[in-house]
């Protein structure tokens, strides 16, 4: 968990190991049911609408983020990063990418 911590200031994107279901991951799920039932409290306050509130909300969207390194433009190129960014949402959906190639060929 140290580790996992430490990571996080010196780089900015960490990998969660084993996800929702891993050490990391289940106190992060955790601090999210936490401050979703504070909402709910302090919004309904009295109010029992008997709902599960250890589950997460509907997602608005889905993230879906894709990177290589691949040698471009001929195979024999040095490999450089290839980035392809999508967003999908209710009624809309965004796709960005970013791609590079070796312009020094040897």
């Amino acid at each position: 968990m140290e580790t996992f911590v430490s990571s996080l200031l010196e780089q900015p994107e960490v990998p969660v190991i084993g996800a929702a279901k891993g050490p990391a991951g289940s106190l992060i799920k955790k601090l999210f049911i936490d401050a979703q039932r504070a909402f709910k409290s302090t919004d309904e306050e009295g109010s029992s609408t008997g709902q599960n509130t250890s589950q997460f909300p509907r997602p608005t969207g889905r993230e879906f983020i894709l990177r290589t390194s691949v040698p471009r433009p001929a195979p024999y190129s040095k490999p450089t990063h290839q980035r392809m960014f999508c967003v999908l949402m209710q009624d809309e959906f965004r796709i960005a990418g970013a791609f590079s190639e070796d312009t020094s060929f040897q």
